[in-house]
């Protein structure tokens, strides 16, 4: 036990210390905390499918279906009609039905030259589940009608397309309480070909959160308080510990008054100066009968041997000291280390 002496006093002092940074951070902590949870979810979708007809012919006979779709374009000599078929589809979790707008619209254009509007009517219809809203409309690409305007709206102007025409079909659905989504499909004339262009999937998704207030909890190792019990176990450790390291140093500070060392100059400091009073003897032994009274103080040793008259005797065996007074059958004894 004696050789973990030296360590307790440091091991209770840092235990003393990291209560009371908890302690410290249990009290500065809010009993309540506020954060998002997520309530459920929101999301606007926009597809578009198309299929591309040709003309009765050797190569395609009549009910030959959509032409394969590809990166090379299809001959516009070919071509009889292109169907296109938009789906926009609208979810939010937290409502029956959610609501909202969709809307579509035809351009045909010059690609950084002009653009213009065709009127264009689209039958939209709707169906609704649990959660969400679908809209759809399908209909047939007025390529022809779309290039006759653009080569009247050239000659208007006087101005040909730097490279083709593109036929642009626009589409925008928007629910209530969020940010519209926009898509679009366009096609181009050149070359005698059309071209689809545009990605065929819009989305935008978000979650939906509100916001609660719940109980502040500290962590310790393995184990969640709540800030209101936290402060209770913290501050009983504190105080705790804190009495436990003031008998503990006390008691240490105690046996150090009963057998203190005084080593180095200032001994040799107290040595000298009563030197005149100290006689040293080979041992201290007394009797049986001699009533030996411990003093803690060098200074009472003195005061005590000025007052009776007395020399101060010194026996020195490894690794105490031992000075006393002896008065009659009383001995005044004062025991340092070396």
């Amino acid at each position: 036990m004696k050789r973990y002496r030296k360590i307790i006093l440091p091991f209770l002092l840092v235990v003393l210390f990291f209560s009371l940074v908890m302690t410290v951070r249990a009290f500065t902590a809010s009993p309540e905390k506020r954060e998002e949870i997520i309530t459920g979810s929101r999301s606007q979708t926009i597809t578009y499918d198309y299929g591309v007809y040709a003309a009765p012919s050797i190569l395609y006979p009549e009910g030959a279906g959509p032409l394969p779709l590809g990166e090379q374009g299809f001959p516009l000599k070919i071509v009889d009609s292109v169907i296109i078929t938009i789906r926009a589809n609208l979810v939010d979790t937290t409502v029956q039905q959610p609501d909202g707008t969709f809307e579509v619209k035809l351009f045909i254009q010059s690609p950084g030259q002009w653009e213009k509007e065709l009127d264009q009517i689209f039958t939209i219809t709707e169906t609704g589940q649990a959660g969400s809203r679908l809209f759809e409309t399908s209909f047939t690409l007025p390529f022809n009608e779309a290039l006759d305007l653009a080569a009247q709206i050239a000659d208007e102007i006087e101005v040909r397309p730097r490279d083709h025409y593109r036929l642009v079909v626009r589409s925008t659905i928007q629910m209530a309480d969020s940010e519209p989504l926009s898509g679009e499909c366009a096609f181009s004339f050149g070359g005698g070909l059309v071209f689809a262009e545009g990605q065929q999937l819009y989305e935008q998704k978000e979650d939906l959160t509100t916001s609660v207030v719940t109980e502040n909890h500290i962590r310790f190792f393995n184990y969640q308080f709540t800030v209101a019990t936290a402060k209770k176990i913290y501050l009983t450790a504190t105080l705790f510990l804190l009495i436990i390291v003031t008998i503990y140093a006390y008691s240490l500070t105690k046996n150090r008054l009963l057998f203190s060392s005084l080593t180095g100059p200032s001994w040799q400091k107290i040595c000298k100066k009563y030197r005149h009073r100290i006689v040293d003897v080979e041992n201290l032994e007394f009797p049986s009968d001699y009533f030996i009274i411990p003093l803690y103080h060098f200074r009472d040793l003195l005061r005590i041997a000025e007052q009776q008259e007395k020399e101060i005797l010194h026996a020195s065996k490894a690794p105490m000291s031992s000075f006393c007074v002896i008065d009659d059958k009383t001995v005044y004894v004062l025991m340092r280390k070396e």
